[in-house]
């Protein structure tokens, strides 16, 4: 009988150290995917300040450029693709003229750039600004729908011939 509850008891111990160490090993795993969050975290972190180091450098510098040069490197930018980083860069110089308590100079450099390409800088600029006024939509399920009118429209596109 008392061999019986020794076995019994070493029985549940194994298995108890079994399970504990599945546990363990699921900690381990859990404090490995934890680090790695982290360290990307901390990557991103610092990727995310060197942008925001070169965003003030660039805002500071096409401050202190004359007008023209500003406009000129913005249209150049923004022929290149880089409207997010032309809006990011004018969003900088607002932040700067605020915090030194003047105006800021960018709706004078919109003023001078390329019509098409100020219209559309400003159109993104307004929409990441003021979210609300938005009327830049992003995928066709952002318009609204209207199903009473829009069996009325499709039924005046069909007489139409299309």
């Amino acid at each position: 009988l008392r061999e019986k509850n020794i076995e019994a008891q070493e029985s549940l111990i194994a298995s108890r150290a079994i399970e504990l160490n599945s546990q363990s090993e699921l900690i381990e795993q859990d404090r490995q995917n934890l680090l790695s969050a982290w360290s990307n975290y901390q990557a991103t972190m610092d990727e995310s300040s060197q942008y925001q180091l070169v965003l003030t450098d660039l805002a500071n510098k096409i401050n202190s450029m004359p007008p023209a040069n500003s406009v000129a490197l913005l249209n150049q930018l923004a022929e290149n693709g880089s409207d997010d980083l032309v809006i990011d860069v004018l969003l900088e110089m607002d932040s700067i003229a605020a915090t030194e308590g003047r105006n800021s100079t960018t709706s004078y450099l919109l003023s001078l750039m390329d019509a098409s390409v100020a219209a559309r800088i400003l159109e993104k600029y307004e929409a990441r600004t003021n979210p609300r006024n938005n009327t830049v939509p992003s995928s066709p399920n952002d318009f609204p729908s209207y199903p009473e009118t829009d069996n009325m429209l499709n039924d005046g596109i069909m007489d139409m011939g299309a």
